[in-house]
């Protein structure tokens, strides 16, 4: 249930922040949740050692602990992982030349890349436009 409430929170202002220079504080609050989580759940626990709430609360891949929970849902294991932000890409918003009008003919490849480029983000949404 706390991966359930935490992750929306964290993928929306990972997303709302990508676009600036967030790259370090990203890190640093990915570095800080962690002591959190890592804290709350040892406090949860008291009687057990902090190998086992590791092994219970945190996967080990890539030489980083993933704080995760398992929930069974209509008779299968479904497992939750922590949203990591540190890894959300930053993408840097690029201007539109000032000069550039769209009903300008000399300017319309220019124009045609961008929204191509626009495009390639959002791609997921075709093929479910095509079945319909």
């Amino acid at each position: 249930d706390l991966i359930k409430i935490l992750n929306p929170k964290l993928r929306g202002w990972a997303n709302y922040y990508r676009h600036s220079v967030a790259k370090q504080v990203f890190g640093y609050v990915g570095y800080q949740l962690f002591w959190l989580l890592w804290r709350w759940a040892v406090r949860r626990h008291p009687t057990k050692s902090k190998d086992w709430v590791r092994r219970k609360y945190y996967l080990d891949g890539k030489g980083q602990w993933q704080f995760h929970g398992w929930q069974k849902i209509a008779n299968m294991d479904c497992r939750f992982n922590l949203v990591q932000i540190a890894q959300t890409l930053i993408k840097r918003h690029v201007k539109i030349r000032s000069a550039t009008t769209p009903y300008d003919p000399e300017h319309e490849a220019y124009l045609g890349k961008r929204k191509r480029a626009k495009e390639g983000r959002n791609l997921w949404f075709e093929p479910v436009l095509a079945a319909m």
